[in-house]
């Protein structure tokens, strides 16, 4: 069964490379304004700094690469990037799920594969890695090759668990239909991780941190990354999260699908 969800996998990232190749000036086009996204951060913190000096005992280089931290993509991206790109609510209202549902393959794993995109994931992932270690390499920050993955698997399990709560939220859309705005909620909500979670008093910090953990996606990996933080504990803690979303999403999934009346789509 594994084999065969991977073989599916292959042949979904074979058809977005394609689309890739008919589209590449495009995608430079994204690179670079994915590059002014974090130019603007960068300046921001710039700012700030030349007026306080330091933010919550962050200095000018390690908040510079936290901005690169936090517009690194997750892992899971390369194989699960639905919830991000396609809504959930119009499949359903408009009966494009029954295709899922009839085919001999996890219809879960079908509706999150089916829009993977191995480009997207590399025009997100190339500029703010160049930029990371770029910065790692001009200010000599006290990262090594170690502690730069133990951070970055961090931050693809707090991104991974983010999506997980996503992915369950928008199960309403069996019940209420048009349920599109979820995503801009979780959006707005963790917004706060643009910013080093560590600087607010303790119970936000730990609700960003092990509730809603937008702390996870970008503070903490810069610390584990700097050696300011350990890895073990946090990590264990973000893979907790995702198994304990991974099994609410499951029992949402099954309850959902139980009570759909296909549209005729």
């Amino acid at each position: 069964m594994t084999r065969k969800h991977l073989r599916l996998l292959r042949r979904y990232w074979i058809i977005t490379f394609k689309d890739f190749a008919a589209y590449r000036w495009d995608m430079y086009l994204t690179m670079v304004q994915f590059g002014l996204y974090m130019a603007r951060s960068l300046v921001f913190w710039w700012a700030v700094l030349g007026t306080t000096g330091a933010f919550a005992g962050w200095g000018l280089p390690e908040l510079a690469l936290f901005t690169a931290v936090s517009y690194l993509p997750g892992l899971h991206q390369l194989v699960w990037n639905f919830w991000n790109r396609a809504s959930l609510s119009d499949k359903v209202l408009r009966g494009d799920l029954d295709k899922y549902l009839a085919r001999p393959v996890n219809p879960l794993f079908a509706l999150a594969a089916e829009d993977v995109h191995v480009a997207s994931f590399l025009r997100y992932l190339l500029p703010a890695l160049a930029l990371a270690l770029t910065l790692i390499k001009a200010h000599r920050l006290p990262v090594t090759a170690a502690s730069f993955i133990e951070g970055y698997v961090l931050l693809s399990l707090g991104k991974l668990a983010l999506t997980l709560m996503q992915a369950t939220a928008a199960m309403l859309a069996f019940n209420h239909g048009q349920v599109g705005e979820i995503r801009q909620f979780f959006f707005q909500l963790t917004a706060l991780g643009n910013y080093p979670v560590t600087a607010f008093p303790t119970g936000l910090r730990f609700f960003l941190s092990y509730v809603l953990p937008a702390g996870l996606t970008a503070t903490f990996p810069t610390l584990v990354m700097l050696g300011k933080s350990p890895a073990a504990p946090v990590t264990l803690g973000a893979a907790a999260l995702c198994m304990v979303w991974s099994v609410v999403l499951s029992y949402s999934w099954r309850a959902a699908v139980a009570g759909y009346e296909s549209p005729g789509g």
